[in-house]
């Protein structure tokens, strides 16, 4: 290790343990990852002369369900020969590494006594003194965690953001619940000092910082004892229920502490104005919620129940309705018409429920049935605006759909969706052939091939016309091509002389039905030349092209429109301003849709002259 450890101050990390391997040196402020998990170290053992490693797992206050057990924040003041030995598998992965010189920066530490009352966890998030590096970094009940580094120089000062909640031991999270609070720290007459502290519960009282002998501070935090207990919130789900004596609504009560944070434990009394609870008492989980179940056989109308704990009470009114014997389908809607059978395609479907007066009715079961493709379920009870929902997906068939939603007492209304093929090949044909163009022409005439496939697919291109150097891709100047799908579609564009075109096609080795492009005539009409491909997705991505030239006449100005639903690519706008600044002169541009259909492009020289074309989108 000796000829590897640089004389003075350093720190080395070394890919291999016993300080063998690829070496990182790492000054002060340096931090990155040391393993991604037990079986994966970046670096398995430290040599250190005069410097630390601080050696911490990773914080995330904006997850929830991220867990802390074995959560990990050391500092390393001597050569480790295999760091693997000191974190086995029970270590909260990953973990990372800061390099600390203590002649530059000291840590401080927070202790959180282990019978502290919640909330009882504090992250902190601030600048490592003497460099320019931010950390976020925990601590937890009688598990110590960094507060902060501050600098050694007289006067300096570190400002932690600190995110604090209630630890569950069980599992590991943490609710933070969007609490927040400050600490300043500051280095000054050879000691540690807390300047401020900031948005923290009252009682919490940070003490006077004690050095230790490893060079750094401790900070002990007194939690004080929580206040009161207080009911925040009641809700009941579905918040209506028939008087069948067996539809039931589930009451929740939230209970939280002064500080606003969840309180596990306290035991919730019941209590209703009519029908039956599934239980008069029940205690709250580590979350603060407590449930009862109410149902009712009785009459129709409001029902109140409360919740109390000692001090604190409220209440939630549920509505009881007749059976569901007068309840109607009431309608079936999807949020579109067609589907791929892609398997991935999917249509949405809304069954909505009323009573016989036209109320929309919760929790009422709603019955799903198809006569093609796959519903991600067979029943779902309406929600609490009356609404069950469904999804239709297909692989394979075509065809049409019939779907049914029904109640149990046979009230139903049934929707029609169609099935189509999806296609990945859309042949994009009839632009003008090379030869009708001007040899001063600023466009080249292009049909294309747009591909839908997968990510990932590798797509074989090869074309066959009448000439061995023509037709040619435009990317390659090649009569072939491979594509492999980056992203939806791919298009690849063909330019060639009149004739047409066969397109042969392989799809991840798997030959596909042949295309064709045609390569036609440039037609003129009053001195003007006007065509348009046909064949793109009407997707709103894919495009057709369109072909404009004038020929020796004296006018500035044309105007292009288009009928139907299409635009021109990235206008949004069904017109189009042509200057012509001289007598010959051509355009080209792009056109999408999101309607299967024929589009009229018309072209309006100034007062005078018109010509069409017709352009064709494809489902």
């Amino acid at each position: 290790m000796s000829d590897s450890v640089l004389a003075g101050v350093s720190l080395i990390l070394y890919t291999g343990k016993n300080y063998a391997g690829t070496q990182q040196l790492v000054a002060h402020g340096d931090f990155g990852e040391l393993a991604i998990s037990s079986a994966s170290w970046d670096y398995a053992s430290a040599a250190m002369s005069s410097m630390q490693a601080f050696i911490f797992s990773d914080v995330s206050t904006a997850d929830a369900s991220a867990s802390y057990l074995g959560h990990a924040e050391d500092l390393l003041s001597t050569s480790v020969s295999d760091l693997t030995a000191l974190y086995p598998s029970a270590t909260q992965f990953p973990l990372n590494f800061l390099g600390l010189n203590p002649a530059i920066a000291t840590l401080v530490r927070l202790v959180i006594d282990p019978e502290q009352a919640a909330p009882d966890a504090v992250a902190s998030t601030a600048l490592v003194g003497g460099s320019a590096t931010n950390i976020t970094t925990l601590s937890l009940p009688g598990r110590p965690g960094a507060l902060g580094f501050v600098s050694l120089t007289e006067g300096s000062s570190v400002v932690a953001a600190c995110p604090y909640g209630t630890y569950n031991s069980a599992d590991g999270t943490i609710d933070w619940s969007g609490k927040m609070g400050s600490v300043v720290l500051e280095y000054t007459g050879g000691r540690i000092v807390v300047v401020s502290t900031s948005g923290f519960p009252d009682g919490w009282d940070f003490g006077a910082p004690e050095q230790q002998a490893d060079g750094s501070w401790t900070v002990a935090l007194n939690g004080g004892v929580p206040a009161g207990n207080e009911i925040a919130a009641i809700s009941a789900s579905p918040a209506s229920i028939v008087n069948d004596g067996s539809s039931a609504s589930v009451i929740t009560a939230s209970v939280v502490n002064a500080n606003g944070l969840p309180v596990s434990g306290v035991t919730v009394n019941w209590s209703t104005t009519a029908g039956s609870l599934s239980v008069a008492s029940s205690v709250t989980s580590a979350n603060g919620k407590a449930t009862t179940s109410l149902t009712d056989s009785g009459t129709a109308g409001l029902v109140t129940v409360t919740a109390a704990i000692s001090g604190s009470s409220k209440s939630t009114q549920m509505t009881v309705t007749d059976s569901k014997a007068g309840y109607v389908l009431a309608s079936l809607a999807a949020d579109k018409n067609t589907l791929l059978n892609d398997g991935t395609d999917l249509v949405k479907l809304t069954a909505t429920v009323k009573d016989g007066n036209g109320n929309l009715i919760s929790g009422v079961p709603v019955y799903w049935s198809t006569t093609l493709g796959t519903l991600n379920h067979v029943e779902q009870d309406s929600d609490t605006v009356g609404e069950s929902h469904a999804k239709l997906t297909d692989t394979g068939d075509t065809g049409t759909a019939s779907i049914i939603a029904q109640l149990d007492n046979g009230s139903h209304k049934t929707l029609n969706i169609s099935i189509t093929e999806f296609r990945q090949l859309y042949f994009i044909t009839d632009a003008p052939a090379l030869d009708y163009l001007d040899d001063d022409s600023t466009y080249t005439t292009e049909n294309a091939v747009a591909i839908y496939g997968k990510i990932g697919d590798v797509v074989e291109l090869t074309l066959t016309g009448s000439e061995l150097d023509n037709p040619v891709f435009v990317d390659n100047n090649l009569n072939n091509i491979t594509i492999v799908v980056a992203s939806v579609p791919e298009i690849a564009s063909v330019t060639d002389h009149q004739e047409v075109v066969t397109v042969s096609t392989t799809i991840n080795g798997e030959p596909q039905q042949p295309g064709t492009l045609t390569f036609g005539h440039f037609p003129t009409v009053d001195g003007q030349s006007l065509a348009a491909t046909n064949g793109a997705k009407a997707d709103g991505i894919c495009y057709n092209n369109v072909y404009y030239n004038t020929s020796n006449l004296q006018y500035s100005s044309a105007t292009a429109t288009l009928s139907g639903s299409a635009v021109f690519a990235g206008t949004n706008s069904q017109s189009l301003a042509l200057n012509l600044p001289a007598p010959s002169y051509d355009y080209y541009f792009t056109i999408t849709n999101t309607v299967a259909e024929e589009v009229l492009i018309t072209v309006q020289l100034e007062n005078y002259f018109t010509i069409n074309c017709t352009s064709r989108f494809d489902v």
